[in-house]
């Protein structure tokens, strides 16, 4: 997690230079392509993180999930959410200045609405941070510069999420010679 938090901030620094400065359009690929790299780094932490939270088995359906909810709370309701922004913040802009009669967005609204929107990554950093945190303090760090080893009986085993699943299809089995009709 806290591969998160650092890629998670570096990511926001990088895309806020890239709306907010006035950069060439060389060097806002550049500064953009950055934000980018960093901000898709926070994705297999996450991955990794789910993976080992469930039983070897609940893997496939972990993961396929964590898709779903990213695209239900990430790609699904930004579009509508980022035009009603951006609306709003042509038309504060608009209605201080009287050079865009037509509410046509400008290229400055546009900035504006990307960096509001990239705030949500210092949010987001400042969470995997909080959960970094807590992992530390979960494996034996108390914070007092003592990072001791927890007893053996308290450390996490991540074998027992690991179990044996028999799957009747794939045994290896003489003596039922029916088991090729259940596929």
């Amino acid at each position: 997690m806290a591969v998160c938090a650092v890629s998670g901030f570096t990511a926001f620094a990088f895309l806020e230079c890239a709306f907010n400065l006035n950069l060439s359009f060389e060097s806002f690929l550049l500064t953009f392509f950055a934000g980018q790299v960093f901000l898709f780094c926070v994705q297999a932490p996450v991955n990794a993180a789910v993976l080992r939270a469930v039983k070897q088995h609940e893997r496939p359906l972990a993961c396929s999930l964590v898709t779903v909810c990213i695209h239900l709370l990430g790609d699904v309701p930004t579009p509508p959410l980022f035009g009603f922004v951006l609306e709003r913040v042509t038309a504060s802009n608009q209605s201080e200045t009287k050079d865009n009669p037509n509410g046509v967005p400008t290229p400055n609204d546009w900035r504006v609405t990307l960096a509001w929107f990239t705030t949500a990554l210092c949010f987001a950093s400042f969470v995997w941070g909080i959960g970094a945190g807590y992992i530390w303090r979960l494996n034996g760090h108390s914070g007092d510069g003592e990072g001791g080893e927890r007893p053996e009986d308290e450390q996490s085993d991540s074998r027992c999420l690991e179990e044996e699943v028999s799957v009747p299809f794939l045994a290896d089995d003489d003596d039922d010679a029916a088991g090729s009709d259940r596929l």
